[in-house]
Parts: structure tokens; C-alpha cells; sequence
């Protein structure tokens, strides 16, 4: 009897458990590329995109290894969204693309961000751009020559939807500018297609000096980025991360922030155990619930550390959770500088 695994959403199920594991997945490549080749597809990249839970690495490796086995060639993206995967497949012409989750979950998508817009509106990075980062403004420069150009010369329908839609995703999060970006620069470079003489075929010394001049001020830029750390993380509380490991409270059940938990996995990785991080839509409503709790400094701020068993409270100090923590007999602070606070509590369980 043939066993159906693809659902709505794909291929799904617990990591770990009879289908989603790295053997099934490994037999999960080898026949996607005999199912591409059975239809004529020619061997070749199959390009694999994966999201941030602990799982993506080990299971990516296992369908690579599975697709290599059939004549395929695996290409890793890393973590990357969903719909530049699919965009990738178009524009680096590979024989398939994979990624989890897919299926109508995407198309539901929009859905999930208006229904969860109030615990959305609490995470940094859903929260709309700040127009005073460099980064925003190029990318709203981008837009707005994108928009000209396609009135100017009469744009399709789809890159007009594809404009509409991921600007509107960028303007809504900051965390969506970076892929809308990816997205846009097609339609800008459609848009441009065919203006001016320049074909490739007479080559004066005025583009000759151009491309020496942009091939130095490259050179330059790239040489003072070297000089500077390759993140900045000034804004994180890297100090007080290194006290709380050296004393044995990270990795560990921290209260922090939204995006103290995204640092804490990027310091940590797989390792790191975090209370709340930006991937808001993946929570669930009670989780969200008792997070805006602690950032409000609510009056069930106790019962929701209590439930949690928090071993530490990371939190910065001009918030009134700290205030209640620092005030509160229950907890000891041990770090109190600037900007954060560190505590722990005063009579820990099982002491």
C-alpha cells in the first residue's frame, strides 16, 4: 500500500520521530531528484533553504545527502526566507528548491501577521524601520525609483504586485527590508533594461575610467569595513552575557528580551535555551501573553517568572521590570550597570 507523505503544508511531522528524521529525509532527497529526472528535468542544483530551528542543520545535511546519492547537486542557502528561495530557483535556473515550511502556510501568511498584529507590534524587529539608518533610506530609494520607472515605462502588472507587496511587508517590519530589497532590484533592473546606447560592443576610456574609479572606491570601502568588527553589537549586552556564562547562568532559563534571545542563539547557537525571541509568529498565544507581562511590568509579573522556573533575569534597567526585580526581596541583583540589570533568585530551588 503507497503511503502518501506530502500534506498541505509539505512533508511534517516532530524531528526525531518516524518521518521527520535524517534517514526519511536522506530517502526524501534521493527521490525528489529521481522524481525531477523521471520528468525530464537534467541533473542538476537543487537548491536547499531552511529556517532557524535547531533541526534545519542536521535535517538540511541528510537531504543533500540523499539528492548527491541520485546525480543531484545540493546547494545550501542556510537560513533564508521562503519566498527567496523560490525566487532563487527562478534566477539561478537550479532543477528544484526545498524549504520548511511550505505549502499554503505561505499564502496564509499575511493572515498570521494581521491576526497576531498586537504581539507583533511588541518585537523589535517587527516594528516599523527607523528612516534614520542609511540602510532604510537607500532601500526606500530603491522603491521610489522603482515606482517611477514603472509608470514611466509602463511596468507589468506583476512587477507592480511584487512592488506593492514587499514594500508594504518592509514599511510594516523592519526585519522584512532586507529581503523586499532582494525583490525589488529585479524590477529596477527590468526596469532600466533597454535605456541608453551602451550595448557592450564600444568601450571608450570614459567607461574605462569609470570602472576604475568604482573598482578603487570598492577597494577602499571594503578595506575600512575590514578595520571594524564584522557585527555590531553594541546595543546587546555582550558584557554582562560573558559575567552570567562565567558564572554558570547562560546557557540557562534567562527572562530577557526579544532580541537579547536572537543574540543569545547567535552567541550560543543550538545551545542556547530562550524565553522569546523575533520568530513571533511561531509562539504560542500564551507565550506572548506572559512576555508582554514582563514588558509592561504588569502586576502578574511574578507569577509568569515564577512559572517559567527563570534561573536569571537579563533585562535593561530603564525598564520597569527591572525596577520591580531590583525592589523585590525575592531576587538578588548581581549585575546592575547603565544599562542592564542581572539577578537571580535569592533562595534558588533545591538550596
Amino acid at each position: 500500500m503507497q503511503r502518501r507523505y506530502f500534506g498541505t503544508d509539505g512533508v511534517r511531522g516532530p524531528y526525531g520521530g518516524p518521518v521527520m528524521n535524517e534517514d526519511f529525509v536522506a530517502r526524501l532527497g534521493s527521490a525528489a531528484a529521481r522524481w525531477s529526472a523521471a520528468r525530464g528535468a537534467q541533473a542538476g542544483r537543487v537548491l536547499i533553504g531552511r529556517d532557524t530551528r535547531a533541526s534545519g542543520a542536521p535535517l538540511t545535511r541528510a537531504f543533500a545527502a540523499g539528492l548527491a546519492t541520485a546525480g543531484a547537486g545540493p546547494v545550501s542557502l542556510g537560513v533564508i526566507p521562503t519566498p527567496a528561495v523560490s525566487r532563487a530557483v527562478r534566477l539561478g535556473g537550479a532543477a528544484l528548491g526545498a524549504l520548511n515550511p511550505v505549502g499554503p502556510r505561505l499564502v496564509a501568511y499575511p493572515l498570521t501577521v494581521l491576526t497576531h498584529h498586537q504581539a507583533f507590534s511588541k518585537i523589535a524587529e517587527w516594528q516599523s524601520p527607523n528612516f534614520s539608518d542609511p540602510v532604510n533610506v537607500v532601500f526606500l530609494a530603491m522603491v521610489l525609483l522603482a515606482v517611477i520607472l514603472l509608470v514611466a515605462r509602463r511596468g507589468t502588472i506583476e512587477d507592480a504586485l511584487v512592488l506593492t507587496l514587499f514594500t508594504g511587508a518592509a514599511l510594516a517590519a523592519s526585519r522584512n527590508v532586507p529581503v523586499a530589497a532582494l525583490v525589488v532590484t529585479p524590477v529596477l533592473a527590468r526596469g532600466v533594461a533597454g535605456l541608453g546606447t551602451l550595448d557592450g560592443t564600444e568601450r571608450g576610456v570614459g567607461a574605462g575610467a569609470v570602472l576604475v574609479v568604482l573598482a578603487a572606491l570598492g577597494f577602499v570601502m571594503a578595506a575600512g569595513a575590514l578595520r571594524h568588527p564584522a557585527y555590531d553589537l553594541s546595543a546587546y549586552p555582550v558584557a554582562e552575557v560573558t559575567w552570567m556564562q562565567d558564572h554558570g547562568l547562560v546557557p540557562g532559563r534567562v527572562a530577557a528580551p526579544d532580541y537579547v534571545g536572537n543574540y543569545l542563539e547567535w552567541r550560543y547557537g543550538t545551545g542556547a535555551h530562550v524565553f522569546v525571541d523575533d520568530r513571533v509568529d511561531i509562539f504560542p498565544s500564551a507565550v506572548i501573553g506572559d512576555y508582554d507581562v514582563l514588558l509592561g511590568g504588569e502586576q502578574a509579573w511574578k507569577s509568569v517568572l515564577a512559572r517559567y522556573r527563570f534561573t536569571a533575569v537579563l533585562w535593561p534597567r530603564n525598564e520597569p521590570l527591572a525596577s520591580l526585580v531590583a525592589e523585590d526581596p525575592a531576587w538578588s541583583v548581581r549585575v546592575l550597570d547603565r544599562h542592564w540589570l542581572v539577578a537571580v533568585p535569592s533562595h534558588p530551588a533545591g538550596r
